[in-house]
């Protein structure tokens, strides 16, 4: 049977990076209750303000923040792995901004995006996630899109970008989240699935729930997770 690897897509637990991890500590807690959850990899994906700090900032702080929790992981046993990335929020003319390779999740060119939420995206703001793809070759993978309108997230699909959905949106409560959500998981569109844990709260849980409730599903998402990273390393 082939094996399939789980990978948590989207995970604050960088200690001290962002409102997601406060300390080495707690960057503990989350990664044993991801491996009471089923998960095998996790990356690590701080949020990135570009109006608040600069790329090199960013990734000094970040590469002190991995060493840091790579020690401690090192004295453990049988956690998940912890591959680096970021959690990129869009701006106008980020498609100008040196750096963003470094940005994307470890030794590929897959950028994680977040999108402003807003009812409407200026042109402007569009325009530059398309040119994330076509001027400077990222594979572009949308976050959470299940926080947004459809209409909003339908045209980057059709141009070739990436779904990513939360857990906890996909087994939670039911409210419009869940219902995206749905909507993305059983028509096949989403790419990755993230806990987007930030501390101790059920992110982990969820992860694990839908796991355990669509094994088929998640499975397959899991391999398509797998095949853009694999299909985009650099």
């Amino acid at each position: 049977m082939e094996k399939i690897t789980n990978i948590d897509f989207h995970a604050h637990i960088l200690p001290g990076m962002d409102h997601g991890c406060k300390d080495v500590d707690m960057a503990l807690k989350q990664l044993a209750m991801a491996k009471q959850n089923g998960i095998h990899e996790i990356v690590a994906t701080s949020h990135f303000y570009p109006h608040a700090e600069s790329v090199s900032a960013f990734l000094k702080r970040r590469e002190k923040s991995y060493r840091q929790l790579a020690d401690a992981v090192a004295l453990s046993e049988g956690l998940p792995a912890v591959k680096i990335g970021a959690e990129v929020l869009i701006c106008k003319g980020m498609e100008e901004m040196e750096g963003l390779e470094e940005l994307c999740m470890e030794g590929t060119k897959v950028l994680l995006l977040e999108m402003p939420f807003s009812k409407r995206w200026e042109p402007e703001l569009i325009a530059s996630v398309l040119a994330l793809k076509k001027e400077r070759g990222f594979e572009v993978v949308l976050a959470h899109v299940e926080r947004y309108s459809l209409k909003q997230i339908r045209p980057f699909l059709e141009q070739g970008m990436y779904a990513q959905i939360n857990a906890d949106s996909l087994t939670g409560k039911p409210g419009y989240r869940k219902a995206r959500a749905g909507y993305y998981w059983k028509r096949g569109l989403v790419w990755a699935l993230g806990s987007d844990i930030h501390g101790l709260g059920s992110g982990y849980d969820r992860f694990g729930a839908a796991l355990k409730h669509f094994p088929k599903q998640a499975g397959q998402v899991m391999k398509k997770t797998q095949e853009l990273l694999e299909s985009n390393r650099i």
